[in-house]
C-alpha cells in the first residue's frame, strides 16, 4: 500500500518530519520556510496551489519548463518571487536571481533578450555585454563592455608600472615565439 500525501492523493515520495508528501507540496513546504526565514509573507498552501494552477510550469519570462525539484535541474527549479507590489508568482531560479538586480519590478518589463550593466545601471542588449561560460545568465558578464573598457582604462592608469611590466614581458614571449 503506498503512502499518500498530507494535501493531495498523489503518491508521497518524501517525509517532511513525520509528514508524507508528494514532491509538489514538498516544494511548496520549503517554499513557506523560506519565507519564514526571510521575514517576507509565508502563503497559505492554498494560495501556492491557486498560483500554481494560474501559472502552470513554464516560467513566464523565459519560456523554460519548470520543475519541482533540485534534483531535475537547479537552474530551472521552481521558485516563489515576492514581486514589490504584493503579488507573487512563480519563476525558475534563473530568473528569480535575475530579478534582484533591478529596481522595482522594472524586470518583467525588461524581457529575456536585455540585460542590466551592474556598474552604470542602463538596460542594453545582449550583444553589449562580452562572452561568460561560466554559467551566468544568457552566458553573458555582468558589466557591458564599454563599462569593463573604461574600468580596465582606470585600472592600467592606477597601476601602470605593473602595466608596464606585464606588457613588456607579453612582446617579449610573442617575439619569441615568431622565431
Amino acid at each position: 500500500m503506498s503512502v499518500k500525501c498530507r494535501w493531495c492523493e498523489a503518491e508521497a515520495t518524501r517525509q517532511r518530519g513525520r509528514t508524507p508528501v508528494c514532491r509538489i507540496h514538498f516544494r511548496f513546504v520549503t517554499m513557506r520556510e523560506s519565507c519564514v526565514r526571510r521575514g517576507t509573507e509565508v502563503p497559505t498552501m492554498e494560495r501556492l496551489e491557486a498560483i500554481a494552477k494560474k501559472s502552470g510550469t513554464t516560467c513566464p519570462i523565459c519560456k523554460r519548463e519548470m520543475n519541482w525539484t533540485r534534483a531535475e535541474g537547479a537552474d530551472t527549479v521552481l521558485t516563489l518571487q515576492h514581486d514589490r507590489d504584493g503579488e507573487m508568482t512563480f519563476l525558475c531560479m534563473s530568473c528569480n536571481s535575475r530579478h534582484f538586480a533591478y529596481s522595482g519590478d522594472e524586470f518583467y518589463v525588461v524581457g529575456p533578450d536585455l540585460k542590466r550593466c551592474s556598474v552604470c545601471k542602463t538596460v542594453k542588449t545582449l550583444d553589449e555585454f562580452g562572452n561568460d561560460k561560466s554559467g551566468r545568465w544568457a552566458g553573458k558578464t555582468c558589466r557591458c563592455k564599454v563599462c569593463v573598457g573604461v574600468l580596465h582604462k582606470k585600472w592600467q592608469e592606477e597601476n601602470r608600472d605593473k602595466y608596464n611590466a606585464y606588457m613588456r614581458e607579453y612582446k617579449r614571449r610573442r617575439r619569441a615565439e615568431a622565431r
